[in-house]
């Protein structure tokens, strides 16, 4: 069962005045009650209010003759004690709203700079969690009726019969659950707080098109902009591209030349050798170019087609 409100800002405050939103006139007709739907944090809730007709605007046969004390228009013109004292933030030309405590969820949002989709997913995630709660509690406990095998009837002929137990509703049955979860365009006046902006009128029943003044806005703190310094040149940065990659370091080479040393194929090895830029110009091959060569032991420069194939 979902909660309800009951909305008498007269006993709030008995010298309160309602007045038309029109022509802001007092003399005005009792038409009976009505309700609202509000959007809370994980269910549904309602609003009951008086609707009022007023005299002189019936006489006029305008069409917002018919008022209630919920309306957006009217609640603009109640004092703060008594504005604050209203649960919920009704948006104009619908008949519905948001509770207080969505709309400074929202703004939370907003101001943490998540996207309206998020915030929305939040909303639904909240109202979805709940239904599966009260499913689960729900057949739990028809479960335990069957198992308890506790009659609560008997037949014509004295038998004792058992009820079958009712399957939960789903979650937007008007008749069972009656969950009900606006679209994210819904929010979108609350998450921005621009005038303007609202959903279309066709997914509330009974709305209509209003102007954009009429929007009720909710201030919020605009976000904080963060100045992006660009990036500093470190010493592993390349001038040329600006990449940020520090450059690798480059292994010092040795030469790789094969010699023969005392009958031996070895590599040279050298760090220093010129032998790098070529075998001719390597110092331990050119024995006879460097006699003081740097490997130690006879170098052999064999000029024997067995020898050099060895190298």
């Amino acid at each position: 069962r979902p909660n309800v409100f009951v909305w008498l800002p007269q006993v709030l405050r008995a010298s309160l005045r309602i007045q038309c939103p029109k022509c802001n006139g007092i003399a005005i007709t009792e038409r009976g009650w009505i309700f609202r739907r509000i959007v809370d944090v994980n269910a549904s809730c309602f609003v009951l209010a008086k609707e009022y007709a007023c005299n002189s605007c019936v006489e006029a046969a305008s069409e917002s003759a018919v008022f209630s004390t919920c309306d957006s228009n009217v609640l603009r013109e109640f004092p703060s004690d008594i504005q604050s004292a209203f649960p919920a933030i009704m948006v104009p030309g619908t008949d519905g709203g948001l509770s207080r405590t969505v709309v400074n969820f929202i703004q939370a949002c907003s101001k943490s700079n998540l996207t309206l989709e998020v915030a929305h997913s939040i909303v639904v995630d909240m109202h979805m969690a709940r239904y599966i709660e009260r499913k689960a509690a729900f057949e739990a406990s028809a479960a335990q009726a069957i198992q308890s095998d506790v009659p609560d009837s008997s037949s014509d002929d004295g038998s004792l019969m058992i009820s079958e137990p009712k399957f939960f509703s789903t979650f937007d049955d008007i008749k069972g659950y009656g969950g009900f979860i606006p679209p994210a365009a819904y929010l979108r006046p609350f998450f921005d707080g621009i005038n303007g902006v609202r959903p279309d009128a066709a997914l509330w029943a009974g709305s209509v098109v209003i102007a954009a003044t009429e929007i009720m806005t909710v201030p919020i703190v605009p976000a904080i902009s963060i100045e992006k310094k660009p990036p500093t040149m470190s010493n592993h940065t390349s001038p040329d591209t600006g990449s940020s990659e520090p450059k690798r370091k480059r292994r010092p080479r040795r030469c790789q030349n094969r010699i023969m040393v005392n009958g031996e194929v070895v590599i040279c090895g050298l760090m220093d050798c010129p032998g790098r830029g070529g075998q001719k110009f390597c110092k331990n091959f050119s024995g006879a170019r460097y006699p003081s060569n740097e490997i130690g032991g006879e170098v052999s420069v064999s000029q024997d087609p067995e020898d050099l194939s060895k190298l």
